[in-house]
């Protein structure tokens, strides 16, 4: 979900600074576009240091078990690390190669379609930084709207990170809040939960960004993770609706790794994952296991096809996490579907003359 509630000005829009385009990655992936449908530190100033010319993190990196006797405090200080080297059955991401093909196909993509700008929503979280800074490079600062949506009914920090990334960036941006309306429409249903205002929320910022990219002239481009996506922990046609998305075959995990390739700022890569729906709501709290745990049994159940007590008997995870995972997959799949349409046989469809 868009990871940003919280209030701000209406209205403001900044363009991009004066120091030029975008950089030039170090490397032109070999992009080919695959037959269509559904695949399955900080920064300092200056573009070139956006993508370094070696990952040292993830050279540097040591093994590190994760376990509940590490403190909530160790765990926020060094989430990165925590999810790039727990993963016993994935493998590593080849960072510095899927951040050019995602480069390479965004462009490719967008040319295409025959669009030059690209409009997405920033919520101050890991994905749509990610996001952000992919579109930047391979589409230009000046032809990448970050919209900033805040809610003050689902308040959290996003907001402040949103900013931060817009400037690190220097995209356009354009931020609206949209508690008004939101505020207007559930004042004729004062009865509705948590749940129901969130992917109302979700929904109306959808909204937002569609509306904009056809003032803009732009793309809507995605920002759900592949374990949002099979997990089902989106809001259909709110956040996880889009015209492309470069991150949907990445699960989560693999998204700490591609945002620290990127150096996306730390006090946005370390912070627990959350929707910001309510106050001290995460994302894994909600969810009930770790993204480190959750990811791994994705991979096994849905890029290596195992069954859930092949899962467990052959990688050694926790039954209920498995289930749990397994029944999720299942429950969410009409949202990563298109609408069914009922073919209607031609022998009911017509009368037949005689």
């Amino acid at each position: 979900m868009f990871r940003l509630q919280d209030t701000s000005e209406s209205g403001y829009i900044s363009k991009p600074g004066t120091s030029g385009g975008s950089f030039k990655s170090n490397k032109q992936a070999n992009y080919r576009h695959k037959s269509p449908g559904v695949n399955r530190g900080r920064f300092q100033s200056g573009w070139a240091e956006i993508f370094p010319k070696s990952d040292t993190f993830l050279q540097q990196v040591r093994y590190v078990e994760i376990s509940n006797k590490i403190s909530s405090e160790e765990i926020a200080r060094n989430r990165p690390l925590l999810y790039h080297t727990s993963m016993r059955t994935i493998p590593r991401l080849h960072v510095n190669r899927v951040s050019d093909y995602l480069i390479a196909f965004l462009r490719d993509e967008f040319k295409k379609a025959g669009f030059r700008r690209a409009v997405l929503g920033l919520s101050g979280g890991v994905d749509s930084s990610v996001v952000a800074a992919l579109c930047a490079e391979a589409l230009g600062r000046a032809n990448t709207y970050g919209i900033i949506l805040p809610c003050h009914t689902a308040a959290g920090a996003g907001l402040a990170h949103a900013r931060l990334i817009v400037k690190t960036l220097g995209i356009c941006h354009l931020e609206l809040d949209i508690t008004a309306q939101v505020e207007t429409y559930f004042k004729n249903f004062p009865q509705a939960d948590s749940v129901r205002r969130g992917n109302k929320i979700a929904r109306e910022r959808m909204s937002v960004l569609y509306d904009l990219s056809s003032h803009f002239g732009a793309l809507v481009v995605g920002t759900s993770n592949k374990s949002e996506r099979y997990l089902g922990y989106g809001t259909i046609y709110g956040d996880m609706a889009c015209a492309i998305n470069p991150v949907g075959d990445l699960y989560k995990t693999e998204m700490y790794q591609l945002a620290e390739y990127l150096k996306i700022p730390a006090e946005i890569v370390r912070k627990a994952p959350s929707a910001e729906l309510w106050p001290g709501q995460t994302d894994e709290d909600e969810l009930g296991f770790s993204y480190a745990e959750i990811d791994q049994v994705l991979h096994a159940y849905v890029d290596r096809k195992l069954s859930p007590e092949e899962i467990v008997r052959n990688l050694g995870l926790k039954e209920t996490l498995v289930k749990r995972v397994a029944e999720l997959v299942r429950k969410s799949e009409f949202k990563r579907r298109l609408p069914l349409v009922a073919n209607i046989p031609q022998e009911i469809k017509y009368v037949k003359e005689p």
